[in-house]
């Protein structure tokens, strides 16, 4: 007869413990508020875009770096895709939503580049006020300190 006081109050425990403990952060969710907290002091920008990768569509963060770059430079952005194609700019990576390419001179510094980018970046965009990189955030392959020095390279070859 004793021992039902004690399971109820230890059901009521959990009960009332449980659901709190659920919405604690997971450790991704924490990893991932501390590497954008990071970028946001190194004075990048956060934003989510759509990606579609082989027919399913997720979230991506898109790590930006404001600076001003010459009034006539294009606006393009380069998407990586699941396969090859001859049309392709540069194996997997494929023009979206562009008005105008990149000029032929930058075409070789640029496929230099996208050689040596991680496989867990996923875009690249460019505009007048801004470079831009698509970044699945997978853990250990880059930090933000890398990723920052991979923008200010694509600045030298936009310029």
């Amino acid at each position: 007869m004793t021992l039902w006081p004690i399971i109820l109050i230890a059901l009521a425990v959990v009960m009332a413990v449980g659901p709190v403990m659920m919405m604690q952060p997971t450790t991704r969710d924490r990893r991932l508020a501390s590497l954008r907290q990071d970028a946001a002091q190194s004075g990048l920008h956060i934003r989510m875009a759509d990606y579609e990768q082989n027919g399913h569509t997720r979230a991506v963060a898109v790590y930006t770096y404001q600076v001003s770059l010459p009034k006539k430079t294009p606006t393009w952005s380069l998407l990586r895709r699941s396969y090859e194609h001859e049309i392709h700019f540069h194996q997997t990576w494929e023009w979206q939503l562009t008005n105008k390419k990149i000029s032929h001179q930058k075409d070789d510094q640029l496929h230099q580049f996208l050689a040596k980018l991680p496989d867990d970046i996923v875009g690249l965009e460019v505009n007048e006020m801004m470079v831009g990189i698509w970044w699945l955030e997978k853990p250990s392959t880059m930090t933000i300190k890398a990723l920052k020095a991979l923008l200010q390279q694509l600045v030298v070859i936009v310029v």
